[in-house]
């Protein structure tokens, strides 16, 4: 079901995470905290200074290890959500969710693995690179 449908936010926000913007939804408030995140957002991009070349890593890899940061929160969101299948009296429809929200978490933590070994060759590598 397409966001338009549902009533809720149009877009997404490259500064607040929807978990926390749901909060927000039923008044309105919510596309009112994107903007103005966005604005904050592109303000402090424009006013931030360069990398400088004697950091560590490389930007995919530093992107990357940001993301992770990122999905390993969307795995402990689903996982709760999960857990409320037996923590709550859920509606069949509800508890087939909840169930999903455990699967998809634990494919999820797959994933982090996955990428996480991927980092940490690769920091391996570039430490051997700068000696």
């Amino acid at each position: 079901m397409s966001q338009r449908k549902t009533g809720r936010r149009s877009r997404h926000s490259e500064v607040l995470r929807a978990t926390f913007l749901q909060h927000f939804e039923d008044n309105g408030d919510a596309e009112k905290l994107v903007e103005a995140g966005e604005v904050i957002y592109r303000a402090l991009l424009e006013a931030a200074p360069p990398v400088p070349e004697s950091q560590v890593g490389s930007a995919t890899f530093r992107e990357l290890s940001t993301a992770l940061i990122d999905l390993r929160v969307d795995e402990e969101q689903l996982r709760a959500i999960g857990r409320g299948r037996r923590a709550h009296s859920l509606s069949p429809p509800d508890a087939e969710l909840a169930t999903l929200a455990g699967k998809c978490a634990k494919d999820l933590r797959a994933v982090i693995a996955e990428l996480q070994g991927a980092l940490e060759a690769h920091w391996r590598h570039w430490l051997t690179l700068a000696r």
